[in-house]
């Protein structure tokens, strides 16, 4: 597995979900030894006059005790992301009928 599995996964929920899949890393912790955190968001285009719905991310720290790769970390949290997806369309189906 390489990123351009990664690329396909991520075109692939978007196609399913609509809306734009982004990876985001930011350092973790506050020194050079804090590792990174990991950020896999879905979010769909806000139109005119219509508030913003909240993205939808999964998070997990890397390197970690998983003791997986960065694109094995990126590629649980995209199943991980996939499935918060669709507990948001479950509830927001309970929600409103």
């Amino acid at each position: 597995m390489d990123w351009t599995d990664l690329e396909m996964f991520m075109r692939a929920l978007e196609g399913c979900h609509g809306g734009l899949v982004h990876v985001i890393l930011t350092p973790a912790g506050i020194s050079s030894s804090g590792g990174v955190s990991v950020t896999v968001s879905h979010a769909l285009p806000c139109l005119p006059g219509v508030e913003a719905d909240q993205p939808t991310e999964v998070t997990l720290r890397y390197p970690n005790s998983f003791g997986k790769g960065m694109i094995e970390t990126v590629y649980d949290l995209l199943w991980k992301l996939d499935w918060r997806i669709g507990e948001r369309y479950k509830q927001h189906t309970l929600q409103n009928g």
